[in-house]
Formats: structure tokens, C-alpha cells, sequence
């Protein structure tokens, strides 16, 4: 259980939802587990959070960090709370899946899988891209932009339009975080088509709101803690999404990569 809880904290949104969805297919019991476990199995990935909220919107990958960083406070303190108060679970049965040979099948059938995940995931965000679109073209986004909300409307269902609010205050930082945590509608539809029905969202969903509130808490504590002002940084331009090429990403983009293919093998071969 904890090896998925640090696997979805460094993995990126969909990384949480795949691993309880394949432990469910060796355990049937484990389905209830798994939808209390994808409340806080649910966080970008560094490389994501600290280009898109950090680099894009206020120029500093410390930033990035910082918000990443209350990210995963959230998640970790809403696991403890959630477990520290239940009894444990004991009627789980032990289960050894059996192991899958290595053969061209089970590298093809990898990169099958990875790859129908990577077009959920981009015919997702397409489409909502479309719909804010439409809603511009339409009007619905002026009427936001009155109270300078269009932007955050637009980060709230697709998370990627973060880097659209150049915002230099405190208070975009915080909401930065808690949109973050959220992870916008667009994820949290990717997490419904990655579940495959096995596992109810019910609690996933209710659980959105703390823990976003709670990432925000949280960034405004590291805030304090390491003196950081985003005011202090207004005279540095903000880096566009996508910018130079850097290692530190590219790794971890290659990570993630490796995270998805490894772990979206044919597991109906293996429960069979």
C-alpha cells in the first residue's frame, strides 16, 4: 500500500488511479481499500507541477517546489488521518500473482496499454480545451473575466491552463496549490475512464475539496517557513511552458514514462 502511495505522489495523476485498479484485479476484497487509498493516491508529477505552477506562472521553480511540495503534505496528512482512526483490514486474502514471463508479447502488450492510457489522458484534455473554447467564443468566459475569474475557470477544468495566470501575489501561489491539488476537472474525468468502473469515485470526488484547501494551508505554511515571497520575484520574467530543455525534466519525464509502461502490463493473464 505505501509503495502505490509513494509511486502516485512522484508518478503523476493517472499513475495513482492504474496501480489500485491492477491491485483490485488480484484481490476482489481490496476494492474498498482502493477507493479510500485514491483519495490521497493523487498527485502531479514534480516535473509537471513544478513547470507548469512554478516556471510558467510566476517564473521560479522554487515556487514550483514549494506548491508541489504542499501537494504532497496534503496528501500524506489526509492518509493519516484517514487510516490512523480504522482498524485494520484483516480479511484480505493473501494473494501471489503469478509471475508473467518475459517475451515480446508482454513488451508489446505493455506498450499497448501505456499507449490507450496516453490517448485517454490527451483526448481528455483536448476536449476540454474545445469546451473552453467554446465557452470563450460564446461569452460564458467574459462573464468571468469580470471578476478576472476566466483564467482560474480555465485552470479549474483543464489544470494545464495554470500557466495561463502570470500572477506575482501571495494569494495566486496559494491558489495555485489548492488548483493543483484539485488536479481540474479534465484529471479527475481521466481518473473515472482509468478506473474502468472497478472502482467508485464517490469518495475520490468529496475528497477533492479538503485536501486542495489543506494543500493551500500548506503552501502558505512553507511560505513562512523558508521566507518566500513571490512579490520578491516580480522583476523576473515568467518562463513560458515550453521553454529551453532541461535535464532535471527530462528525466523525470523519462521516469514517468517508464512508471506508466512498467506498471500497465496484461494483468488478466496474469489473475487468469
Amino acid at each position: 500500500m505505501f509503495s502505490i502511495f509513494m509511486l502516485s505522489l512522484i508518478g503523476g495523476y493517472p499513475i495513482g488511479i492504474k496501480l489500485l485498479k491492477e491491485y483490485t484485479a488480484y484481490n476482489k476484497n481490496y476494492t474498498a481499500v482502493a477507493e479510500k487509498m485514491l483519495c490521497y493516491c493523487y498527485c502531479g508529477s514534480p516535473a509537471f507541477i513544478i513547470q507548469i505552477a512554478g516556471l510558467s506562472v510566476f517564473g521560479s521553480s522554487f515556487a514550483g517546489l514549494i506548491i508541489y511540495l504542499s501537494n504532497i503534505t496534503s496528501c500524506l496528512i489526509f492518509a493519516v488521518l484517514s487510516n490512523i482512526f480504522e482498524k485494520r483490514d484483516l480479511s484480505i486474502d493473501k494473494y501471489t500473482p503469478e509471475k508473467i514471463s518475459f517475451s515480446l508479447q508482454t513488451i508489446v502488450n505493455s506498450i499497448n496499454s501505456a499507449v490507450k492510457t496516453l490517448g485517454i489522458i490527451c483526448g481528455t484534455i483536448v476536449a476540454f480545451n474545445i469546451f473552453i473554447e467554446i465557452c470563450d467564443y460564446i461569452g460564458i468566459l467574459n462573464i468571468f473575466s469580470l471578476f478576472n475569474w476566466d483564467k482560474f475557470l480555465a485552470a479549474f477544468l483543464e489544470i494545464s491552463n495554470l500557466s495561463l495566470l502570470k500572477g506575482v501575489s501571495g494569494s495566486t501561489l496559494y491558489v495555485c496549490s489548492m488548483l493543483t491539488s484539485f488536479g481540474g476537472l479534465c484529471i479527475i474525468l481521466q481518473t473515472a475512464s482509468l478506473s474502468g468502473g472497478k472502482i467508485k469515485l464517490k469518495k475520490f470526488i468529496l475528497a477533492r475539496i479538503p485536501v486542495a484547501l489543506l494543500s493551500g494551508l500548506m503552501c502558505r505554511f512553507y511560505s513562512f517557513l523558508f521566507g518566500f515571497s513571490v512579490e520578491s520575484i516580480v522583476s523576473s520574467p515568467a518562463v513560458p511552458m515550453l521553454s529551453d530543455v532541461n535535464p532535471l525534466f527530462s528525466v523525470c519525464i523519462i521516469i514517468m514514462s517508464y512508471i506508466i509502461i512498467k506498471t500497465h502490463g496484461d494483468v488478466s493473464k496474469s489473475v487468469k
